[in-house]
């Protein structure tokens, strides 16, 4: 099957409701959130420090989840897991990232 008619299918499948896609961006802001899908997550704290909490049923291997503080505040982004051995990640400047991926019992820093 060819590279056309495959994009033709999807197109279809997207159009019928038959490929759900669920968004791979997310906007957080004010307090914060829980993740539970694979995602890039941008963080505005520009209103107050923001906590990222990872959902402890979220435990799928290969999961990947990409956190990005976009606001050029002072205020915190405090990413509250077991990520590599930490309990808890800040992401403190204008444009810091941190991508980590889960690998059989534990979520890694990449």
């Amino acid at each position: 099957m060819g590279f056309k008619n495959v994009a033709r299918l999807l197109d279809y499948a997207t159009r019928e409701g038959i490929y759900c896609h669920r968004p791979l961006t997310f906007t957080v802001k004010n307090g914060g959130t829980t993740i539970a899908h694979d995602g890039s997550y941008f963080v505005d704290a520009s209103d107050g420090p923001v906590t990222i909490c990872i959902d402890k049923k979220f435990r799928e291997d290969g999961s990947l989840v990409n956190i990005k503080k976009i606001d050029n505040t002072s205020n915190v982004v405090l990413v509250n897991a077991d990520i590599d051995g930490h309990d808890y990640i800040g992401l403190m400047l204008a444009g810091e990232n941190l991508q980590i991926q889960f690998h059989e019992t534990g979520w890694y820093i990449l």
